[in-house]
């Protein structure tokens, strides 16, 4: 399981919403989402600190070098107001499957002859 915690301050009253997303080195998207797409999406809004948390139960990203990109955005969800890509590099080491590519599908082997 992984847990990212995004803490960001606002000096104003403009409402934003909070979006991220998973990078590789190459800048390559393996995922990413915002506070916009759900269901219950409200923006945040006021100046100080506002805080988000996002678990991911079983990650299932193989063995690789990966990165953050961080975004507010507007109560649209669509402009960008303010960025911090390709931060706080991770290592995934995944002893369990050793596939190659970004993420670890479920499959079942039906037919070997």
């Amino acid at each position: 399981d992984l847990t990212l915690e995004i803490e960001l301050e606002s000096y104003g009253d403009t409402p934003f919403h909070v979006g991220f997303s998973i990078v590789r080195p190459d800048k390559d998207n393996v995922f990413g989402t915002s506070t916009h797409f759900l269901p219950s999406a409200q923006t945040m809004r006021g100046p100080g600190q506002h805080r988000v948390r996002v678990k991911f139960p079983r990650l299932p990203l193989l063995s690789g070098e990966y990165l953050w990109n961080v975004y507010t955005l507007d109560d649209t969800g669509l402009q960008v107001l303010d960025m911090a890509e390709l931060i706080q590099p991770f290592t995934v080491l995944n002893q369990k499957h050793r596939e190659v590519g970004l993420v670890w599908l479920e499959h079942e082997w039906l037919q070997i002859e």
